[in-house]
């Protein structure tokens, strides 16, 4: 019955992210392809941002990112901005794919780097994180990071993620002029629903 019911709705319905989401800090607007390319355009002017992502000495242009930026698609990819409760700037993106086998992967970029080191990944990570999952029935959420990106791996370890492979030589760091290995984390099962839930908690009081 289960399988039966996977293959008649094989998207799981993940309504908390096609709308505008609030953090007690932050707020997370949906954004469409041209929005999230401009952005994305932006924020690899700065150096800093760069190197975190393994990305080219050389910023990319702007119809290199575009082409490398799939449309949203309901069910299936959402992106949002992230914006300061007290301020109107956007201070970074968020985005999100759902698999048919209910398994989620997102990837953040913060272009500002005033917020460097200031929780936001962690914050924002924790409403979408619950929402799909509470409200989604999202069962995995998995991703890659570079192994030099510490403060993301750091992210990871306090979200509950467990190191379960490397990639090795995955990539080529051109700052460093040697190859990148990537590392996979990953959050599922019951520590998954458990966490959720706190989550949720924690965001309602």
């Amino acid at each position: 019955m289960w399988l039966l019911s996977v293959t008649e709705n094989p998207y799981p319905d993940i309504e908390a992210a096609i709308r505008e989401l609030e953090t007690k800090r932050f707020k997370l607007k949906p954004i469409g392809r041209l929005r999230l390319a401009k952005l994305k355009h932006a924020y690899f002017k700065v150096e800093d941002v760069r190197r975190t992502f393994v990305s080219t000495v050389k910023p990319p242009s702007f119809w290199k990112v575009l082409m490398h930026t799939k449309r949203s698609k309901k069910k299936r990819r959402f992106y949002h901005e992230i914006i300061a409760k007290d301020g109107s700037e956007t201070l970074g993106i968020h985005t999100t794919t759902i698999t048919k086998t209910h398994y989620a992967t997102m990837e953040v970029m913060i272009g500002d780097t005033d917020w460097f080191g200031k929780g936001v990944v962690l914050e924002i990570r924790r409403q979408i994180i619950s929402r799909m999952v509470l409200g989604g029935h999202i069962s995995q959420v998995s991703n890659q990071v570079y192994a030099r990106n510490f403060g993301s791996i750091l992210n990871y370890q306090k979200l509950g993620f467990d190191h379960v492979g490397t990639l090795y030589q995955s990539a080529v760091d051109e700052f460093r002029g040697e190859f990148a290995d990537y590392l996979i984390f990953t959050l599922r099962g019951e520590e998954l629903q458990k966490l959720a839930r706190r989550w949720a908690e924690e965001a309602s009081s």
